[in-house]
This record gives C-alpha cells, structure tokens and sequence, in this order.
C-alpha cells in the first residue's frame, strides 16, 4: 500500500487489512462497523488460536485489535505469539480491554503491545490510534524503500565507474 488514499476513502484507512481478535460478538460487530464505514477491510476471529490461524493463512494484516480476555489464550499470549514473528513497526498491535488499572497496561507493553485502548472505546479514537499507527507503519516502510532505492543507485553507480575505467583502459595504447 502506498501512502496515497484510495478514492472515495479517509486518508487514513486507505483499504488496509485490520484483524480483530474479540470474543464477544457485540463489541466484534461494532469494532467491524467503525472500521468498514472508515474504510477499512477487516477479518474477525473470535479467539487466539483462530487469529493465529487466520494470521498464517492470510498473512500479516495491517494492523491487528486484540482483546486481552480471550477464551484459553489470552490477548497478551496472541501478542507474545505475534511479536515472535514481527515486530512493533511491521505489525502494531492495539490491545482493547476493559481493564484500566496501570499494571494492566505496563503488562499489555511488556507483552509487545503498540498501544492499549479501554473499553468502553470511542469510535473516533479507534480511528485515530488507528490512523496513527498506520501512518508511522507505512513512514517506515517508505524510508525502507527509499534506503533501497538508493542502495540500488550507488550499486549502478559503481558499476558504471568500474565500466568507464575499463572502457577508458582499452581504449587506451599501451
């Protein structure tokens, strides 16, 4: 995805991937219905094991929202699984859960969590955590192919010094 907006779509969402890992189907369906009208396509699973599954099948989304209380593996057991694979910048993780207390937090970061939301949650906030993660996401991903770009440059560079010093040696008599 570049850094351009699709037609018709927030600047922010641009079409990208959110996987939303919630258990509970009210919060899964209001989760769905703030991203979708923003533009976002979004996969749900209901528990850990689905969302590792669903992450292996479909690949990396974008962006993953993950409930902390999950039925038999916990949200911050599906960060962990996820943090093995890719890091904060390649793949952020937003915890949603309704605990609030401070160790909760400190917890959901050590885990590998990119940002923690309480619940009960605001649309708009969603949104704009959202849209702040992805825009730093594909920052990153820009630099990375600019760095690449100009890797390539100074490899053709060398080459064509390498091939008018050749060039200029048999043209020269000896």
């Amino acid at each position: 995805m570049n850094a351009t907006s699709l037609p018709g779509l927030p600047p922010h969402a641009d079409g990208a991937r959110v996987l939303i890992v919630e258990d509970d189907p009210s919060s899964a369906r209001v989760l769905r219905s703030i991203l979708e009208q923003a533009g976002y396509r979004v996969a749900l699973a209901a528990d850990g094991p689905a969302a590792l599954r669903l992450v292996d099948e479909e690949g990396a989304p974008d962006l993953v929202l993950l409930d902390w209380m999950l039925p038999g593996m916990s949200g911050l057991e599906v960060c962990h699984q996820l943090r093995l694979r890719w890091d904060a910048l390649q793949l952020p993780i937003l915890i949603v859960t309704a605990k609030t207390d401070p160790e909760s937090a400190y917890a959901a970061f050590d885990a590998g969590a990119s940002d923690y939301v309480a619940k009960p949650f605001r649309g708009a906030e969603i949104r704009a955590r959202l849209g702040a993660h992805l825009r730093t996401k594909r920052l990153v991903e820009d630099r990375a192919r600019v760095e690449e770009h100009l890797r390539e440059r100074e490899k053709l560079s060398s080459l064509g010094l390498l091939a008018s010093g050749v060039a200029h040696d048999l043209n020269s008599p000896l």
